[in-house]
């Protein structure tokens, strides 16, 4: 085991586990490459369930001349207030927030662009009309990506008009099963070094704990879980819990050990028959905190932060590791869901 590696798992109050390392490329212009940082969830086809009957096709499409990123295409397929079908088409190259915007927001990537709507065109048997396109009386739209297979649609950059999910998890799957599971683990340091954890990794459901509503937390923690409307798991490594939040459509993973630790303290109390017990916890800002984001049904992308909204730079860290700390992780699931 190499010694940079002994001392990230220290920092970040991890026990020791075996891995293996190989060399990949340096991360290009400072940023992990696809597949590694947060980023939409590949689907196609997007809903709400409050707005059963309308939808999205969201499609993503090789990049524009130069550029590098995709291009996204989005169409809504609804309905006009007279009640005949209405759609509407917008297209943008995706945009990766920047790390502080990710961590405050749970916002992993958006794209946005004129919103346009036409009229004629073809039908099954009239004749045909050329179709005429043009910007709609909607102006511009934008959809911002979340971490659990969600997102954000907004009207003219400051209205939100809903939050879409993928079809295949609320018809098929829900994103609550599908984090369950057995996991292995990887990471990848922005000089090339990946490291393959060599155990497994296992995220069981669990009820939500009785202590989850006494919480508490430094008034500079930046996130911390709430009591309701969360699926809870129990997590490989001691004193984690993950956390799926359904409001904000978020998935985190906090250290919350037993005892008083760099993290925070736990407060009990002994009941008549003598058992000490959990009833809840303080949170410090001096702990990391892994956000998830699910890109496809088999890969989890985690990044570590410091649960610090005062921190101005509070980039993906590897604490005394000797390097310049850029460093992201990926969960890839052991045996894939088309095989289960």
């Amino acid at each position: 085991m190499k010694a940079r590696n002994v001392l990230l798992l220290v920092a970040i109050g991890l026990p020791a586990l075996a891995m293996a390392d190989y060399q990949a490329a340096p991360w290009p212009a400072g940023n992990p490459p696809d597949g590694w940082r947060p980023e939409p969830y590949k689907a196609g086809s997007w809903f709400s369930m409050e707005r059963n009957g309308a939808g999205w096709a969201i499609e993503r499409l090789p990049p524009l001349a130069g550029e590098t990123r995709p291009l996204y295409a989005g169409t809504l397929y609804t309905y006009g207030s007279g009640g005949l079908p209405y759609w509407l088409l917008m297209a943008g190259t995706l945009e990766y927030v920047g790390w502080q915007e990710y961590f405050r927001t749970g916002a992993t990537a958006k794209f946005s662009g004129v919103l346009n709507d036409g009229i004629n065109g073809a039908c099954p048997t009239c004749a045909y009309h050329p179709p005429t396109v043009g910007p709609s009386p909607y102006g511009t739209g934008e959809i911002r990506f979340l971490a659990a297979a969600e997102a954000d649609v907004y009207v003219n950059g400051t209205q939100r008009v809903e939050r879409i999910k993928t079809s295949e998890h609320l018809l098929l799957r829900p994103v609550a099963s599908l984090l369950e599971g057995e996991w292995k683990r990887f990471e990848y340091l922005n000089n090339g070094t990946v490291t393959e954890y060599t155990d497994t990794y296992v995220f069981t459901r669990i009820t939500t704990p009785a202590w989850a509503g006494n919480i508490t937390a430094a008034a500079n923690v930046q996130h911390k879980p709430r009591a309701t409307n969360t699926v809870w798991y129990s997590h490989t490594l001691p004193g984690w819990n993950m956390v799926y939040d359904m409001d904000s459509a978020t998935i985190r993973a906090y250290n919350m050990p037993e005892g008083t630790t760099v993290c925070g303290e736990e407060l009990t109390e002994v009941s008549n028959l003598g058992i000490r017990q959990r009833i809840g916890y303080i949170m410090t800002a001096e702990c990391l905190i892994f956000d998830m984001v699910l890109i496809d049904d088999n890969t989890i992308v985690e990044t570590a932060f410091y649960n610090n909204k005062d921190r101005v730079q509070n980039l993906p860290v590897s604490p005394g590791a000797g390097n310049d700390g850029f460093t992201t992780f990926r969960y890839e699931r052991v045996r894939p869901q088309e095989q289960q």
